[in-house]
């Protein structure tokens, strides 16, 4: 049926919904908002989705983003005929009032040497292996101890854990995971100086195979070691055996 041209111009003219986001008061003037947004994988698409809800909470005063973590995803397809939904969830803390002046920077970190890599590499090695251990065996309170709130948002225990718990119903139990690729990293642009760990790995669940990367991070690689941010992406098992190989190959660190 052609649709008439009165209501064209009503398709036209209609406001994109905004999306949902979610509010947590983290006191005076503080939240902490939550929002997914599907067919993107960027933070900064999520962070200008806030805005309007920020302007909202705050009024008139004006209002500074803090701290943030965020997740992004490009799902695989489950078959030829279904196409995978690429999204990003983006936890970001809101401030309303004058933006405070931003702390001094810290001296860049050395250059690492050979002796630096014999003793940080068994070290990082370590911790992928505690915290790998302890999420698959559902020690929520130790594998949230080893991150840093810029991953996790500041979420409590039972938020962490409810998220763990809800990915193990999808995922079932833990069948292998292996360690492809490490990348060390010194004081990039745009975070904090200091030394950051890339650790690559491919991984298989009873119901998804798993595929993604840790970012292990210090100021001096003398201070432990924090988890500052990880991704990953899901390889469902229904996948066909070409179409599990070329997402492999396009998400995944090939060992």
């Amino acid at each position: 049926m052609p649709i008439s041209t009165f209501a064209a111009v009503l398709l036209l003219v209609q406001p994109a919904p905004l999306p949902d986001v979610q509010i947590e008061t983290l006191g005076d003037q503080a939240y902490r908002l939550t929002v997914t947004l599907e067919g993107e994988t960027h933070p900064g698409s999520a962070q200008a989705a806030l805005q309007p809800t920020a302007l909202r909470l705050c009024g008139s005063e004006s209002y500074v983003f803090g701290r943030y973590s965020f997740s992004s995803s490009e799902a695989a397809p489950a078959s030829d005929d279904a196409a995978g939904v690429a999204s990003v969830t983006l936890v970001q803390n809101v401030t309303c009032g004058a933006e405070a002046a931003p702390a001094a920077s810290a001296a860049p970190a050395p250059p690492l040497s050979e002796t630096d890599l014999e003793r940080l590499t068994p070290m990082i090695d370590g911790l992928t292996d505690r915290y790998f251990s302890a999420i698959d065996e559902a020690r929520h309170a130790d594998s949230l101890a080893m991150t840093s709130e810029e991953m996790t948002g500041g979420a409590s225990l039972a938020d962490w854990s409810r998220t763990q718990e809800q990915r193990r119903v999808e995922t079932g139990t833990p069948v292998s995971r292996q360690i492809a690729r490490r990348t060390w990293y010194i004081s990039p642009a745009d975070v904090p100086s200091g030394l950051y760990a890339a650790v690559d790995y491919v991984a298989s669940w009873q119901r998804q195979d798993e595929c993604g990367y840790l970012i292990w991070f210090s100021p001096d690689g003398v201070i432990p070691f924090t988890l500052t941010r990880q991704e990953l992406t899901w390889l469902d098992h229904g996948l066909d055996d070409e179409t599990r190989a070329a997402m492999r190959q396009r998400f995944c660190a090939i060992l």
